[in-house]
């Protein structure tokens, strides 16, 4: 929850690397600016209401309610280096 509160506006930097394409470069940074920020609202507001919550009891098949940023995410994170 805490996480998801503070690291809300990271989904605008890799919504805006998702969604660039090359030969429409103005159409698919706003379309990336525009996804960033409707999931950087929505983690954030998320995180909030988790934080606030977190005391409450689980309720039976408690799970969380957004997926692990992709910034976090072990798997694939690692780019090679330039002299590997």
């Amino acid at each position: 929850g805490v996480s998801n509160a503070l690291c809300g506006w990271l989904e605008l930097p890799i919504n805006l690397r998702n969604r660039y394409d090359a030969r429409n470069t103005g159409g698919s940074l706003f379309t990336g600016l525009a996804y960033g920020l409707v999931k950087g609202l929505a983690r954030t507001g998320v995180g909030v209401y988790e934080t606030v919550t977190f005391f409450l009891p689980y309720p039976e098949g408690f799970a969380p309610i957004l997926p692990t940023l992709e910034y976090f995410q072990k798997e694939g994170k690692r780019r090679p280096l330039l002299f590997e």
